[in-house]
C-alpha cells in the first residue's frame, strides 16, 4: 500500500458505538502484525478435549485466496475446518485485513455447522458492509514509540492473550512447503 493514496485514517480504534469507518483504501489483505502473522499456506492445528471427553480438532489454514468484500475491502481467506470425534462439525471461511497503523481487522466469516451428511445451518454468518454489520479489531497494532493520538482511541501496545481461553492438549504449527 502506498501511504499517498489513504484518504484518512485508519487505525483510529471505534469507541462506544460509534459506526466503524474503515478506509478501503488503507487497509491490505498482507497480514504481517508481530502477533499473528498470517502467510499464505501456514497451517494451525489446535486439539482440545471438550466436556464430554471428545477430541475437538481446529484446523487453520491461510488460503492463497482473497475476497473483496461488500466494504470494497479486499480480504484474505483463512479456512477454519473444525472436527468432534473425528467427524466435521464446522466449516467456515474468515475474512480478514491490516490497516496501516497495523491493526487486524475481521471482516466477516462465512460459516456452516454440519451434522452427518448434512448443513445444519449458516448462522454466525456476516460480512461487513450487509445488513448493518461492521468489522472488528482482532488484534490492535503494536505502536511502539507513538504516542496515542489526542482522544486516546489509537491502540496501544498489546499485552498476553486475555485469560479464559480454552485449555489445549495439542497445538501444532506446520508451514506449508
Amino acid at each position: 500500500m502506498d501511504a499517498k493514496h489513504r484518504t484518512g485514517p485508519v487505525g483510529l480504534l471505534p469507541t462506544d458505538n460509534a459506526p466503524v469507518a474503515l478506509d478501503t483504501l488503507g487497509l491490505t489483505a498482507d497480514i504481517t502484525h508481530p502477533d499473528w502473522p498470517l502467510p499464505v499456506g501456514s497451517r494451525w492445528v489446535l486439539d482440545q478435549v471438550d466436556e464430554d471427553g471428545h477430541v475437538v480438532r481446529t484446523e487453520v489454514t491461510v488460503l492463497a485466496k482473497t475476497l473483496t468484500i461488500a466494504a470494497g475491502i479486499e480480504a484474505l481467506v483463512v479456512h477454519d475446518l473444525v472436527a468432534r470425534a473425528g467427524e466435521v462439525v464446522r466449516d467456515t471461511l474468515d475474512w480478514f485485513a491490516q490497516d496501516a497503523d497495523g491493526n487486524v481487522w475481521h471482516l466477516g466469516a462465512q460459516t456452516t455447522a454440519l451434522a452427518p451428511g448434512r448443513v445444519v445451518t449458516t448462522d454466525g454468518s456476516w460480512e461487513a458492509g450487509i445488513d448493518g454489520a461492521q468489522a472488528g479489531i482482532v488484534l490492535p497494532a503494536i505502536l511502539r514509540g507513538r504516542e496515542p493520538t489526542a482522544n486516546g482511541t489509537r491502540a496501544a501496545v498489546r499485552g498476553p492473550w486475555p485469560t479464559g481461553r480454552p485449555a489445549v492438549t495439542h497445538s501444532q504449527h506446520v508451514n506449508a512447503t
